[in-house]
C-alpha cells in the first residue's frame, strides 16, 4: 500500500472526526512515513508497519490513546533500526577504502615481496646443490670441500623451505581475516 492509499483509507475512517483533528492525525501518520522513507524503506513497509489504517482509525475514533500509541510504537522500532543502518553504513566503506590504500596494501605487498624473495632464495639453494653436486666428479682435489658445502647448502636450503612454510601458511590465514574484517566495516561500519 502507498503512502496516498494509506493516507486516503485512514481519511476514509477518520471521516466523522473534526477536519482539524483529522489533519493533526495524517500529518503524524506522513511523519512517520517520511522518517521510513529517509531511513530506505518503502512506502509499502512502513505502512506495514504501522497496521491497518482502519484499525488506526477505529483507535483514533474511540480514543483509545493506548492502542494507536502501541500501533505507532509497533512502527517506531522498525524506523529507528532502519535509520540505524542507514547511518551505519556511511564511515566504514571510506575508512576501508582509505586504510587499505595507505596501510593494509603496502603492507601486504611488502609481506608478499619477502616470501617471494625467500622462496626465490631457497629455490636459488636448491639449483647451486644440484650443480655442485654434478661438478664434484669431474673435480677431484676439491671433492671434500665441494661435497661439505653441498651438504651446508642443502641444509641451508631446507632451513629457508622450513621458514617458509609458516609464513606463507600464516600469511593467507591472515589475508583471509583481513578480507573478512573489511567486509565487515564495510558493511556495519564501526
Amino acid at each position: 500500500m502507498t503512502k496516498k492509499e494509506y493516507l486516503d483509507s485512514l481519511s476514509e475512517q477518520l471521516g466523522t472526526m473534526s477536519y482539524n483533528d483529522v489533519k493533526e492525525i495524517l500529518s503524524e501518520i506522513e511523519e512517520h512515513f517520511a522518517e521510513g522513507i529517509i531511513a530506505g524503506k518503502k512506502e509499502d513497509e512502513i505502512a506495514e508497519a504501522l497496521g491497518d489504517p482502519k484499525e488506526l482509525g477505529a483507535a483514533y475514533l474511540d480514543g483509545n490513546e493506548t492502542k494507536i500509541r502501541s500501533a505507532l510504537r509497533k512502527a517506531a522500532p522498525q524506523m529507528e533500526e532502519m535509520s540505524k543502518e542507514s547511518t551505519r553504513n556511511t564511515t566504514g566503506p571510506l575508512f576501508v577504502v582509505l586504510f587499505n590504500l595507505f596501510v593494509g596494501i603496502p603492507v601486504w605487498v611488502i609481506l608478499l615481496a619477502v616470501l617471494i624473495v625467500l622462496a626465490i632464495i631457497d629455490i636459488l639453494m636448491v639449483v647451486a646443490v644440484v650443480w655442485i653436486a654434478c661438478l664434484i666428479p669431474a673435480t677431484g682435489a676439491f671433492m671434500p670441500g665441494l661435497i661439505l658445502f653441498d651438504i651446508s647448502l642443502l641444509f641451508a636450503a631446507i632451513f629457508v623451505f622450513c621458514l617458509l612454510v609458516f609464513p606463507v601458511k600464516y600469511f593467507f590465514i591472515a589475508t583471509g581475516k583481513y578480507i573478512s574484517w573489511n567486509r565487515k566495516v564495510w558493511n556495519e561500519g564501526f
